[in-house]
């Protein structure tokens, strides 16, 4: 049996957390979300994600969109490739199943922001258009995945602060985003502390992993 759905959102959430133990480690208590380490998220998700897949099962970094839909045989004429996937477009983790097909995309941000993340979500939902099973394709969905940090303040929790800019992001997207036939499904993550080292310092801050998964109806 393939990785399923659950593994995925599973190892998403894991390999967030542990990108940001890790970087808090290297650094003596800055997260992921302070620099610009987005390659590190997308290893630590890599990682998790090809311990369950199963035999002959891959996956692979820096995919070009144009290498997606050529391997998905979807049937798309070339031509039909509009802008938001052309070939300079690439997907951070693409999964592939033991045919060599593409499955599920993944793009990975430290933080949320309005403007690329929609943009991001238009190429995935525009992938997925072109390469799932609508058009005889193989891919399945994709996940705009990030973290999410927060302090504490005299009237609120990290952990409830957290979850209010989940609600208005999920707000956002539903009321902005159009889904064009397909279907968008959100994961929220456990808010974590600090690690033991750095609790002393930081333990009003939390940090949570998001998911925004956009999934073929067909």
């Amino acid at each position: 049996m393939a990785i399923t759905r659950k593994q995925i959102i599973e190892a998403i959430e894991k390999g967030i957390v542990a990108a940001n133990r890790e970087y808090e480690d290297w650094t003596n208590g800055d997260w992921v979300t302070d620099s610009g380490v987005e390659s590190l998220m997308v290893t630590c998700i890599a990682e998790r994600l090809h311990k369950r897949q199963k035999e002959k099962e891959s996956l692979r970094l820096e995919v070009s969109f144009r290498k997606i839909g050529e391997r998905s045989k979807a049937n798309t004429r070339p031509r039909s490739w509009t802008n938001t996937i052309k070939d300079t477009n690439r997907a951070d983790v693409v999964l592939f199943n033991a045919s060599e097909r593409p499955t599920c995309v993944i793009e990975a941000k430290r933080s949320w922001n309005t403007k690329r993340c929609d943009r991001d979500l238009r190429r995935i939902r525009g992938l997925l258009r072109k390469c799932a099973h609508g058009r005889g394709g193989s891919l399945r969905r994709g996940f705009l995945v990030m973290i999410i940090a927060k302090q504490a303040t005299k009237t609120k929790s990290a952990e409830e602060r957290i979850l209010e800019q989940m609600e208005k992001i999920e707000e956002l997207v539903n009321s902005t985003f159009k889904k064009k036939g397909q279907k968008v499904t959100y994961h929220r993550g456990d808010a974590k502390r600090p690690g033991k080292r750095f609790r002393d310092l930081y333990d009003d801050w939390r940090a949570a992993s998001f998911c925004i998964e956009i999934s073929a109806k067909n």
